[in-house]
């Protein structure tokens, strides 16, 4: 089963483009973030996202030659780290879709911590479309296409911004990983350079990672060129040492 998180004022449709249609089939399940938020209080805090994303993924029927894998865009891509260096024995394989994997200086998570909670009072307070329209237009973001998020979560949305902020994030989450053989693709965008970087020194810690830039994309890689994530994924799956038995 490929576990599939999305990012920020995003929806599990998100995932739709990339996982339909891969050269090798497997079991798909994309959680939607705010329905989690909303149902599973256990899971508010970034740790214990994890450890219930981990639970549902250990009761699955599962043979032997189906893996678990993980995958993860931005903020999906970060709480999809956090379960994997919990429970790295877990899992089979990861594929990270602009991540973040966390900040070393305490100055750093304080900073984004102020951040993180005036952007969850902006989102309590503010009119829907204007809230998404500032958020689109941050620099990172280049404009792209419209966020998919619907009000109706609006409060779990504001709730993550406080509860999963990265300043919540702890540090040393790649060296937890380089000693693990858990594979990764990592993919960036090419006119992302704060998130290429990070994810170049990413490669440089843990030697399993697969670090892809893809040429004309900005942060938005599930919308801006769904196809060439899509033979990225499928290419990845198919080195899996048990990708032949999905089927």
């Amino acid at each position: 089963m490929l576990h599939a998180l999305h990012g920020n004022f995003g929806s599990p449709a998100d995932w739709d483009a990339v996982l339909s249609g891969l050269s090798t089939p497997v079991p798909v399940r994309c959680w939607n973030l705010w329905e989690i938020r909303r149902r599973h209080p256990e899971a508010a805090t970034l740790e214990g996202f994890a450890r219930w994303l981990n639970h549902q993924a250990s009761q699955e029927v599962k043979t032997g030659s189906d893996p678990r894998i993980l995958a993860g865009y931005s903020l999906g891509g970060r709480l999809a780290l956090q379960a994997l260096t919990l429970r790295p024995d877990l899992w089979q394989a990861a594929i990270l879709l602009g991540p973040h994997p966390g900040l070393e200086a305490p100055a750093e998570r304080y900073a984004r911590l102020r951040h993180d909670q005036t952007w969850a009072d902006y989102t309590r307070q503010a009119p829907w479309p204007e809230l998404l329209t500032d958020w689109n237009t941050q620099p990172v973001l280049a404009g792209g296409p419209a966020p998919s998020a619907a009000e109706e979560w609006r409060s779990e949305i504001a709730g993550a911004f406080e509860d999963w902020s990265l300043g919540h994030q702890a540090g040393g989450l790649m060296a937890s990983l380089a000693g693990n053989p858990v594979p990764v693709l990592w993919i960036t965008g090419e006119q992302d350079v704060k998130f290429t970087a990070l994810g170049a020194a990413a490669a440089c810690v843990v030697p399993l990672i697969r670090h892809h830039i893809l040429p004309g994309c900005g942060h938005r890689l599930l919308q801006q060129d769904p196809q060439a994530v899509r033979a990225l994924v499928s290419g990845f799956l198919n080195s899996l040492p048990s990708a032949s038995l999905l089927s």
